[in-house]
């Protein structure tokens, strides 16, 4: 766990700019007529190459909302930094565009950007907004990184509309905001909503809904309230007719209120299994700013979630089957009269008193039904996969002898050396608990130990979660 200057969002910020609609004037310059703030809004990254090859060109995105000035500064393995690259903000939207070294090493890197309403305020944290993106470095020749910036490559603009134009990408043309006909910007969560479930927006767009820009002069953390904001989806779809519930279903797009995972405008998810104990396993984007897809199993009972139906989700859940008792078909009961007997006529002279035999009645057999056959079949349904969440070993350097030792337990005093792991390796942890209080130099002390899909223990030191000040990281549960 690094030590963090700024607190950053889990689910990140799922802006929904639909770049297709917007037109100038839609996306307000400066804050809400008659709001006082103390410093400027928290700057949204509107996108950023999630993978630069050494020598190909990188690209920042940003959204400063109010801001008047703002600077971005890079920190990458091996504690390197470049900045920080200072730029009057003379339109709302800023692009950085760089040109990665030849030289520089695979490794992942952070770019902070800084924006305040003047140079003395952008010094001053409580008159500036931070916003943090990652990115990762590949094809280096180098082991040790090098600057992430090579001299004199650095190109700035300022935009009064989300700026287009393709990207430097290792996947694929990525073109405006979006890839191919994807309207919102890559990476973002909204994104992913629509790359899985495109009938949503389009549907909702034909019907009526706008296509982008906002929708009332409300800001959520800062940001306007876009029409197609991720909480926003779950009722843009009601008012078209799209059946929404609160049910988890397969295919279905998932919708977080605002305030999940600390992002101000909540947060969508695609729905790709849903298990017996009520669990799910959503795919997404943009969860702890990570722009890649990635997997996360999802526990019932958050207040405000909901669910969008329709497309391979069907109208939404089946109803629930009614087991009424076994029903037995009895035969009607045979009624056998006794044998009719035809009797002689009355004779006239008086018969001797015969007695006869009480009449007959033939019941039905009884037939002894058997007890209804209880069958226990043995579910289908695979059990919940093992729920684990990647991160990467940050900050143990990158020398020869350079590792993070795997434990047999929490601690590094009592528990024996089972593995180790070199810097930047990728990290599968299944949940965290309290152990023996690390203290890195430089650094925040942390008793926090990562349990590993492998069944070893790493202090999350060093690792690069989304934990503040040593504590717990949220998107993990504890074990």
């Amino acid at each position: 766990m690094r030590v963090r200057k700024v607190l950053s969002f889990p689910a990140a910020v799922c802006v929904g700019v639909a770049g297709a609609a917007l037109v100038a004037g839609e996306l307000p310059g400066a804050a809400v007529a008659g709001t006082k703030l103390r410093g400027p809004a928290k700057p949204v990254v509107e996108f950023v190459t999630p993978t630069v090859r050494a020598g190909a060109v990188g690209r920042l995105d940003v959204d400063a909302i109010d801001a008047r000035v703002c600077e971005l500064v890079f920190a990458g393995p091996g504690g390197r930094r470049q900045g920080p690259f200072v730029v009057v903000v003379r339109r709302q939207h800023v692009r950085w565009r760089w040109r990665v070294p030849a030289g520089a090493g695979s490794g992942r890197w952070r770019a902070t950007v800084s924006c305040a309403r003047s140079s003395a305020a952008l010094h001053q944290a409580r008159h500036r907004g931070e916003v943090v993106s990652r990115f990762a470095v590949a094809g280096g020749r180098r082991r040790a990184p090098a600057e992430i910036v090579a001299p004199r490559s650095l190109r700035v603009g300022t935009f009064s509309r989300a700026p287009a134009g393709r990207a430097a990408s290792t996947g694929g043309a990525v073109v405006g905001l979006g890839a191919g006909h994807n309207p919102f910007p890559f990476g973002q969560c909204t994104y992913h909503a629509y790359e899985t479930r495109p009938d949503i927006y389009d549907y909702a767009v034909a019907h009526g809904i706008p296509r982008g820009g906002v929708a009332s002069s409300a800001r959520f953390g800062g940001i306007p309230d876009y029409w197609w904001n991720a909480w926003r989806w779950l009722s843009n779809a009601q008012r078209v007719g799209i059946p929404t519930g609160t049910t988890p279903v397969a295919g279905a797009i998932v919708v977080f209120p605002r305030g999940y995972g600390g992002s101000p405008v909540g947060h969508v998810a695609y729905v790709v299994s849903v298990y017996p104990n009520g669990t799910y396993l959503v795919s997404e984007r943009n969860w702890d700013y990570n722009p890649n897809i990635t997997y996360r199993l999802v526990y019932p009972g958050y207040p405000g979630v909901g669910f969008i139906y329709g497309g391979p989700a069907g109208n939404g859940p089946a109803p629930p089957a009614t087991t009424s008792a076994p029903t037995t078909t009895s035969a009607p009961p045979a009624t056998t009269s006794a044998p009719t007997t035809t009797s002689p006529p009355p004779a006239t002279t008086s018969a001797p008193t015969t007695t006869s035999p009480p009449p007959t009645t033939t019941s039905a057999p009884t037939t002894t039904s058997p007890p209804p056959t209880t069958t226990t079949t043995q579910s289908t349904t695979p059990p919940p996969p093992l729920a684990y969440w990647t991160y990467n070993v940050y900050g143990v350097g990158t020398c020869a002898t350079c590792v993070l030792y795997e434990r047999s337990g929490p601690g590094y005093s009592s528990y024996a050396i089972v593995g180790s792991l070199r810097e930047g390796a990728a990290v599968e942890i299944v949940c965290q608990t309290p152990g023996q209080t690390v203290t890195p130099n430089p650094g925040t002390p942390s008793d926090v130990w990562d349990r590993l899909t492998n069944g070893a223990y790493v202090t999350d030191v060093y690792v690069d979660t989304p934990g503040v000040g040593g504590g717990f990281s949220s998107p993990i549960p504890r074990c």
